[in-house]
Order: C-alpha cells, then sequence, then structure tokens
C-alpha cells in the first residue's frame, strides 16, 4: 500500500507559518485569536500524528502498539478539531451568550461529539471504526461511517452558524 504525505507535510508546513506570523503579529491576545490559535495548534497536533501513522510502519507486535497508539491519537485530536472549530466560529461571532442561554443549541452541539469520543474509545474492544488485520495493517472498520456523519455535522452546523450570525 502507497502511503501518500504530500498534503500532510503541506499542512504541517503551512501550519507552522500560521503559528509563527500568529505570534510575529502578536496576535494571542482576545477570545477570538486565543480560540483561533488552539484550532491552528490542534490542527497541527493532528497533522502530526497523521505523519507519525503514515511514517510509522509496524513489523511486529510491540511496534503494533506504538502504531495503535498513534492511530488513536490522531483520531482524538480530529475530534478535538471539530469542537474547537465550533468554539472558535462561537467566539468569532461573539455568540457565546446564546450557546449558553440555549438548551437546545447544548444538546446539538454535545450528542454528535459524545458519540464520536465514545465510537473512538470502544473501537479498541467493537473494531468498529478501525482495525489492524493478520498483516498488522490499518484497516477501516463498518461503523467508520458514524464519524463522517458526526464530523460532517459540525462541518454543516459551522456553515448554519456563520449564516445565520
Amino acid at each position: 500500500m502507497v502511503r501518500i504525505m504530500n498534503y500532510d507535510i503541506c499542512a504541517f508546513l503551512i501550519l507552522i507559518i500560521l503559528i509563527f506570523s500568529i505570534y510575529l503579529h502578536r496576535m494571542t491576545k482576545g477570545e477570538v485569536n486565543r480560540a483561533f490559535l488552539v484550532l491552528v495548534y490542534s490542527c497541527l497536533v493532528t497533522t502530526m500524528f497523521d505523519l507519525a501513522v503514515e511514517l510509522f510502519r509496524p513489523n511486529n507486535a510491540k511496534e503494533l502498539v506504538v502504531e495503535k497508539i498513534l492511530t488513536y491519537g490522531y483520531y482524538f485530536s480530529r475530534s478535538i478539531n471539530a469542537i474547537s472549530y465550533i468554539v472558535y466560529l462561537i467566539r468569532l461571532t461573539d455568540t457565546w451568550h446564546i450557546i449558553k442561554e440555549s438548551k437546545w443549541s447544548k444538546v446539538i452541539l454535545t450528542i454528535p461529539a459524545i458519540v464520536d469520543f465514545v465510537a473512538v474509545i470502544t473501537n479498541e474492544y467493537t473494531g468498529f471504526i478501525f482495525y489492524f488485520n493478520e498483516e498488522m495493517q490499518y484497516t477501516r472498520g463498518d461503523y467508520i461511517i458514524i464519524r463522517y456523519i458526526c464530523l460532517f455535522f459540525f462541518i454543516v452546523y459551522g456553515f448554519y452558524f456563520i449564516c445565520k450570525y
């Protein structure tokens, strides 16, 4: 299986330049800037996990444990990306008070995040999201669509939120 890392390397370089630029222009004060910085750092961590997973190829059971840790790190950081994206949009539109006051908004934002985290946490026992086959190769599970639906929800909600506010 050929592993293509071009996009990950480009993303890593762009994120490093972006972080450097944020600090160079002193854009670290204020809630919006801090939320954006958290979003950029979470993207950087996800990219680093993704690169590590792509570069690492397990040959024995001990190395497979490292591969699993890296893969879980990628999945958890990817989940955090979605949450930090929504927090950034809320800070950007200065509508945090609306989310706090609305039980519906809290429920809508909490359920997909919980489902996504539970899917990743229980994956070690179920293999629903991913597993490693007999040749120690990463294989997507039958229920990875759960993650796609949860994370797609945050994209749609973010688009709706930006259009509304």
